[in-house]
């Protein structure tokens, strides 16, 4: 029946889009809270070394690492990759059923691609997100042309931090697991929209990614070796 293929395609679609979130928020909001912590213990072995000029504002930074890195949450959202897995299964779909030659397809899906995959990656790395501002007035085109801050750097100088304790300094590492996962859905759709999907593909794709996601949101919430600075006693390395 003619509704089995496009409901057999929303199961698949849906299925894996919520798979790649889980596994991508788990592992990137692990990332980002790492690196909070270990910029917090660095301050904290800072001042008890009387590393610092102003031991005050050292603290006070350590403070903001703390609260950022309690509330951080890294990955792109939801419906940003719900948007990239269908729009790159339906490119793909619409060149396989076209009557171009091949290479006209092969030129308009690298095309289609580049300019979809710039636009993702503007809204996953724009401080406005999905909604606000424009997202090529501060996402990875500023960065690029050196104009915002060092968006993939993941190295912060706990120094540099007390200086200018913003925490945007240190997702560094969750952006790069946005960036990486986002060429990956754009890839992994484009293959799949190769041929038709059925409900025995849709179910045998759940069934792997499913046991992948589980073990991939184990493995980014197992705690770091190391305790991370709370307050007061002695601190050691």
């Amino acid at each position: 029946m003619s509704w089995r293929g496009p409901l057999a395609a929303f199961f698949f679609l849906a299925a894996e889009a919520l798979l790649w979130f889980v596994v991508l928020r788990s592992f990137a909001t692990a990332l980002e809270r790492n690196a909070f912590r270990d910029v917090s213990r660095e301050i904290l072995f800072g001042i008890a070394d009387g590393d610092f000029l102003q031991p005050d504002r050292a603290n006070d930074a350590r403070l903001i690492a703390e609260q950022a890195g309690e509330s951080a949450i890294g990955g792109p959202s939801l419906l940003l990759i719900v948007a990239i897995a269908v729009g790159a299964y339906a490119l793909m779909r619409v060149l396989a059923m076209s009557k171009l030659p091949a290479s006209s397809r092969a030129a308009a899906g690298l095309l289609v691609s580049i300019v979809a995959l710039g636009f993702a990656l503007q809204l996953a790395l724009a401080d406005a997100g999905l909604l606000g501002g424009a997202p090529w007035d501060d996402g990875i085109l500023a960065d690029l042309r050196g104009e915002g801050a060092s968006t993939f750097s993941g190295a912060i100088d706990p120094q540099g931090f007390v200086a200018d304790p913003n925490p945007e300094r240190v997702r560094g590492a969750s952006r790069a697991v946005t960036v990486g996962g986002i060429v990956l859905i754009w890839l992994r759709f484009l293959f799949a929209g190769r041929s038709p999907v059925n409900f025995e593909r849709s179910l045998r794709s759940f069934g792997v990614g499913f046991a992948v996601a589980v073990a991939a949101a184990a493995a980014a919430g197992r705690p770091r070796g190391g305790g991370g600075g709370g307050g007061g006693g002695g601190v050691s390395r």
